[in-house]
């Protein structure tokens, strides 16, 4: 156990990544395009653009457009600012919803099928399932979203929203979620939802690289659409994959929206950056906001 817990220390940036990454958009356009919006109203102006939460060095610098509009901005929105985490703190949050607490254990939680496919997995990439008998099939799964993507060069450290975080200075900061808000989301899923996510994990580690090459040309160009369809496909088919995509994406997507516009009726220059998933789809902020009136331009 104590072996677990000090494991979900260094694991935290894994766990908001997972949860950070949210007519159906298709912003595709004649010219080049970023994965930025403007939106103006009478009293004000914010920039909003979607985030990849772990990134490569090499994807710095960014656009230059991205860059003018932070730069012109005087307040930067994130989902939670990683820059007042207590590391210590964080990881007790994310232990009291990762580990269980009773009898129950992670072999217990799921099928034999389920478990040696995480076994085997788990020593793909030199680790020993046996660290994990008290965590939830959830966390597991975050572990080997993280490992896999560190292993492919990708690191929270260049996340775009940490690297906009990371030079704030004297920027206000405003939250749009809370840490432990978007910990807790996993304790909402069933065991039976948990083993679903683990399982369609462990299927999708298989084209992990493809896959993030693909986010990150998508975001690159801009297109909303490509990004929606990459994120959802085969959500479509399973009922609980639905339900865990509303909650991870849809309903948050709802508060969130609800938050921004809120501080769009205050004076100032805003500059929004949140999840890509969040921004895509008919239930994406983008579209949610232009259902409410705002003027959004594709930058």
């Amino acid at each position: 156990m104590k072996r677990l817990k000090q494991y979900l220390l260094h694991l935290l940036p894994a766990v908001i990544f997972t949860v950070l990454l949210s007519a159906p958009a298709s912003f595709s356009a004649e010219k080049p395009q970023n994965f930025l919006w403007r939106i103006t109203t009478p009293n004000s102006t914010a920039y909003i653009l979607g985030s990849i939460h772990l990134m490569k060095p090499e994807m710095y610098p960014l656009a230059s457009a991205i860059e003018a509009a932070y730069k012109s901005s005087n307040t930067l929105i994130v989902e939670i600012n990683l820059n007042k985490i207590d590391p210590l703190k964080a990881a007790e949050i994310v232990s009291s919803n990762a580990v269980y607490s009773d009898s129950r254990t992670l072999k217990s939680s799921v099928s034999e099928s389920t478990y040696a496919q995480a076994a085997a997995k788990l020593r793909d990439i030199g680790m020993d399932i046996e660290i994990f008998q008290k965590a939830k099939p959830w966390m597991v799964a975050v572990t080997l979203t993280d490992i896999s993507l560190r292993r492919l060069g990708f690191d929270p450290v260049y996340g775009i929203d940490n690297y906009f975080l990371k030079k704030s200075g004297a920027k206000k900061i405003i939250e749009l979620e809370s840490l432990e808000s978007q910990i807790s989301l996993f304790s909402t899923f069933s065991e039976k939802e948990q083993e679903l996510f683990l399982i369609y994990t462990i299927r999708d580690l298989e084209n992990l690289r493809r896959d993030m090459d693909l986010l990150i040309e998508y975001w690159r160009a801009g297109d909303a659409g490509k990004v929606e369809k990459l994120l959802t496909s085969g959500i479509e088919k399973t009922s609980e994959l639905q339900q865990i995509y509303r909650r991870l994406f849809t309903e948050r997507n709802f508060s969130m929206t609800l938050k921004i516009e809120s501080i769009l009726k205050k004076q100032g220059t805003y500059f929004i950056v949140v999840g890509a998933g969040h921004l895509v789809g008919e239930s994406g902020i983008i579209n949610l906001l232009q259902k409410k009136g705002f003027r959004l331009q594709q930058m």
